[in-house]
């Protein structure tokens, strides 16, 4: 969102540049492009500059603020990217560290395509690829050969930026038709490359595009099953496309999952692979997980699903089970501590595992009776500190301790530290309910 701020002098080490407004303005809600308004600074002379500051309006009145500029793009492109400080104006405080504005100077040897009409539908623009995309679905039988026939009167540019300034005498040259697919796998019956060139001074400036179709797209629908034809409801996995990542997919409450995919042979992250054609695809896949029961004193993690961790809730016996898990071997966490490894061939694999140390069992409320929710309950004492984050409805916290001693619960509220009271173990598990001071 527009904060308001126009900036409109660059300030290094105490020298002041004039900037102006980039005629291809904004490129996202929170970066504001400009350009140093002489024809004569050349911005790699800035380099070496070691304090930088911008001049900001707000408003009517004008501001001098700090501002950072970002290495990498100091030393690669053709623009510096600039962080500035908070303005605060009373109790208004106006920006932030994600606002950022870019400057550049006139010597570049390259134009932008500000505006463009096509008389055969709607077509799109990607300036970073430089690709225009067409963007009506066409059938099978059909190319852009069939639809662009006169290639430099359907597609015509209107308005380029050159140095900041704009010019209206770029035209299309060396059209090339191209009867090869855009796209990997084949989504496309061909495509267009061309020049737009554009003269300034007798100097021509010539860029090279494409004009590509909409990648064809089909819907692969089915139901993910474990081995035993369970379907797997509300899981995501990763679907891959010949090794690279492509989507993600969700099942629903009975274990159905649809997503789009242009032609090409894929798999989930763990299951068989299959092709998408020239068509819908309908697919059952069956994946290599089953279920996994065991106890323990508390919830506990297994790496190795999808990504990330999967988590088992404990229940009041003890117990625990993780389901859908591919099979192979796995390392069991208590927190960031390994207690055994675990190896699933089978399906209802049931293990149990001890752990070594004293289980505090804690019912926390706050100062006004309420109990603690959604938030991280610390158990300190000396240098050691476990903690659990409790999720549940009556402030229970669990938490597992290597030696007796006593210990101070506690949370954190936005750098403030509450204090719930202390609790002492010493040679078996505690459980106390303590409200903060």
């Amino acid at each position: 969102m527009d904060n308001g701020l126009v900036f409109h002098t660059l300030i290094a080490d105490g020298k002041e540049y004039e900037l102006e407004n980039s005629l291809t303005w904004k490129n996202n809600e929170i970066n504001w492009q400009y350009y140093i308004k002489s024809d004569d600074v050349v911005l790699k002379d800035l380099r070496d500059t070691k304090e930088y500051k911008v001049v900001a309006r707000y408003g009517d009145k004008d501001y001098t603020l700090d501002c950072v500029v970002d290495r990498y793009t100091l030393y690669n492109g053709t623009a510096y990217e600039f962080t500035h400080s908070t303005l605060q104006i009373g109790n208004l405080l106006i920006g932030s560290s994600e606002d950022s504005f870019t400057v550049s100077d006139k010597k570049q040897d390259f134009y932008y395509i500000l505006s463009y009409t096509s008389t055969k539908g709607n077509v799109n623009f990607d300036s970073d690829a430089n690709l225009f995309e067409y963007q009506e679905m066409l059938d099978n039988k059909k190319s852009l050969k069939d639809i662009f026939t006169e290639f430099a009167k359907n597609l015509q540019i209107q308005q380029v930026a050159y140095r900041n300034k704009c010019y209206t005498n770029a035209v299309i040259e060396n059209v090339v038709w191209n009867d090869e697919s855009y796209y990997p796998g084949g989504g496309d019956n061909g495509y267009y490359s061309f020049d737009i060139s554009l003269t300034v001074d007798g100097k021509k400036i010539t860029q090279s595009y494409k004009l590509i179709e909409k990648e064809r797209k089909y819907t692969v629908s089915g139901v993910l099953k474990m081995e035993d034809g369970t379907p797997i409801p509300n899981i995501y996995l990763y679907v891959r496309k010949e090794g690279a990542e492509y989507s993600v997919v969700y099942t629903n409450d009975k274990g159905e999952y649809s997503f789009q995919a242009s032609k090409g042979t894929y798999c989930f992250k763990a299951g068989e692979s299959f092709t998408v054609d020239d068509g819908p695809l309908k697919k059952d896949i069956t994946l290599p997980v089953c279920e996994m029961y065991s106890e323990s004193s508390l919830c506990l993690y297994l790496d190795g699903f999808a990504s990330g961790d999967i988590t088992a809730d404990l229940k009041a016996d003890g117990s625990f089970s993780f389901s859908y898990v591919p099979y192979g071997t796995y390392t069991m966490k208590l927190d960031d501590k390994d207690i055994g490894t675990v190896t699933i061939n089978s399906a209802d694999k049931q293990q149990d595992y001890t752990i070594n140390g004293y289980q505090i069992a804690v019912v926390v409320k706050e100062a006004n009776g309420e109990f603690a929710r959604d938030k991280w309950i610390h158990v300190e004492k000396d240098e050691k500190k476990e903690y659990d984050y409790v999720d549940n409805d009556k402030g229970l916290a669990l938490v597992i301790v290597d030696e007796p001693g006593t210990y101070e619960v506690c949370s954190y509220d936005n750098g403030n530290r509450i204090c719930y009271g202390t609790v002492t173990v010493t040679d078996k598990n505690v459980s106390c309910a303590l409200t903060a001071e």
